[in-house]
């Protein structure tokens, strides 16, 4: 695997958008 935190972060940013819809829903 290649090391990218960027990748990561975005990762991360979207899993907690699809939380915070997953709770307005």
């Amino acid at each position: 695997m290649v090391d990218e935190p960027r990748a990561l972060d975005r990762a991360a940013i979207v899993n907690s958008l699809f939380e915070g819809i997953e709770r307005e829903a």
